[in-house]
C-alpha cells in the first residue's frame, strides 16, 4: 500500500471525524487509469469534480487519498460521504488481479472497523449510479466477475484473516502462561514432583502455568507409575 494523502486544506479533502458503517465500493469508469494516475488526477488544476475517495485500487499497487475515519465526496450522499469508507477498482489491467486487491484490503478494513459483509455497499446502493459498473454492468463484467463473485471473496478473505488473528493471539495467550510463575500453595508438591522426577523441566523452566499436552501427561503418567 501506497500512503499519498492529499494534504491539508486540499479542497477534496473536507476533513471532519466520523466512524465508518459501510464500506462502499466503486469502480473509475476510466478503462485506462491505474491507481497511481487517479491519486494524480485529484491533484490536477484542471479537475473541477467534487469527488474523491479513501483508496484506489489497481492489480498491482493500493493507493490511500484521504484518512479513514475524515469525509470523502464519493457517493452523492452526506451520510454516506461521512460514513462509509470508499474503495475504488481501476478498469485497466488484470481485472481478476485487481478485484483480489481490492477484496482484500475490503476484508481488511471490515474486520478493522467490525463490520460484516453485509455492510458492504455499491455506489449504486447510495444514488443509484451505475457503479462499481464492473462488477454490476453485463457490458463491463469479464470472466463472470460480478458483485456476487466479490462478495465471496472478501467473505473468504475474512474468514482467513479472522482464523489468522485468532491463532495469533491464542499462541500470544500460551506463551504468557508459560513465563507465569507458580502460586505458592502448590510449593510442597513441586518439591515433590520435581525430586521424583516426574515434573522435567526444559530449556523455558517448569512452565507450572503452561497447559500440558497428552504427551507430558502420558509421560507424568509413566514416571508416577514407575515410583510404585
Amino acid at each position: 500500500m501506497t500512503e499519498m494523502l492529499l494534504s491539508k486544506g486540499h479542497r477534496l479533502r473536507p476533513g471532519g471525524a466520523y466512524p465508518k458503517t459501510t464500506i462502499t465500493i466503486h469502480s473509475t469508469a476510466n478503462p485506462h487509469s491505474t491507481a497511481l494516475g487517479e491519486r494524480k488526477w485529484l491533484d490536477n488544476p484542471s479537475n473541477a469534480r467534487q469527488a474523491a475517495w479513501h483508496y484506489c485500487v489497481d492489480d498491482s499497487d493500493i493507493i490511500h487519498a484521504i484518512p479513514d475515519n475524515e469525509e470523502a465526496w464519493h457517493c452523492g450522499s452526506s451520510d454516506g460521504n461521512r460514513h462509509s469508507l470508499s474503495i475504488e477498482i481501476c478498469e485497466s489491467g488484470n481485472r481478476k488481479k485487481a478485484v483480489e486487491n481490492a477484496a482484500q484490503l475490503t476484508a481488511e478494513k471490515a474486520l478493522e472497523l467490525g463490520l460484516s459483509e453485509n455492510e458492504i455497499v455499491r455506489h449504486f446502493d447510495w444514488s443509484g449510479k451505475n457503479c462499481p459498473r464492473i462488477l454490476i454492468d453485463k457490458s463491463y463484467i469479464k470472466e463472470e466477475i460480478d458483485w456476487k463473485y466479490f462478495l465471496e471473496r472478501v467473505k473468504r478473505y475474512m474468514a482467513d484473516m479472522s482464523d489468522k488473528v485468532f491463532g495469533e493471539k491464542f499462541n500470544a495467550e500460551l506463551n504468557k502462561r508459560d513465563g507465569l510463575s507458580p502460586s505458592a500453595w502448590s510449593a510442597d508438591d513441586r518439591k515433590w514432583a520435581e525430586e521424583n522426577g516426574i515434573i522435567v523441566g526444559d530449556e523455558n523452566g517448569m512452565r507450572y502455568k503452561a497447559f500440558v499436552t497428552r504427551e507430558e501427561l502420558v509421560s507424568m503418567l509413566k514416571r508416577t507409575k514407575e515410583m510404585m
